[in-house]
C-alpha cells in the first residue's frame, strides 16, 4: 500500500464517521450501548455484594464502585459510594437503600452533568436501592 492509498484510505474512513456522527445515529447507539453495559457491571457489582453479604464477609465495611455512562467523554465512568464505614458494622440491605439514595440526592445537585448522563446515573441508584430491598422511588 502506497503513502497515497493510507492517506486515502483514512481521509475517507474520517469522511464516513463523520458523516455518521453528523446523523445522530452513531451517538444515540453509542449511549445506548454504553448504558447497556454499564447496567450489565452495575447486575455483577449486585451479585458480588449481595454473595459476600450472604457470606458474612461485609461486616468490615463496604465501599462500592458504581458504573455509569457519560455521554459528554462518550465512556463508562465509576462513582464512589461509601455503604458502610471501614469498621466493625454488621452490613444490613437497608444501609445500601440509604446509600444509594443520598448519592441520588447529590447527583441532582450535579449541575456538571448532562440531563441524560444524569438520568441514567439516578437510574443506576434504583436498580441498586431496587435491589438491596429499598422502593426505587425517584
Amino acid at each position: 500500500m502506497t503513502r497515497e492509498d493510507v492517506t486515502t484510505s483514512q481521509t475517507l474512513e474520517l469522511h464516513l464517521f463523520g458523516e455518521l456522527v453528523g446523523s445522530g445515529i452513531v451517538q444515540e447507539d453509542r449511549i445506548r450501548v454504553g448504558q447497556t453495559l454499564a447496567q450489565i457491571e452495575l447486575d455483577e457489582i449486585i451479585g458480588k455484594t449481595k454473595r459476600w453479604a450472604k457470606a458474612g464477609q461485609l461486616n468490615r465495611g463496604l465501599r462500592l464502585t458504581l458504573p455509569f455512562f457519560d455521554e459528554q467523554a462518550v465512556e463508562i465512568r465509576w462513582r464512589d459510594l461509601e455503604v458502610i464505614p471501614r469498621g466493625r458494622v454488621l452490613f444490613v440491605p437497608a444501609f445500601v437503600v440509604i446509600a444509594a439514595r443520598q448519592e441520588g440526592e447529590r447527583v441532582i445537585q450535579e449541575k456538571a452533568m448532562t440531563p441524560t448522563t444524569r438520568e441514567h446515573l439516578q437510574a443506576q441508584l434504583r436498580r441498586l436501592e431496587l435491589a438491596f430491598g429499598g422502593s426505587g422511588r425517584a
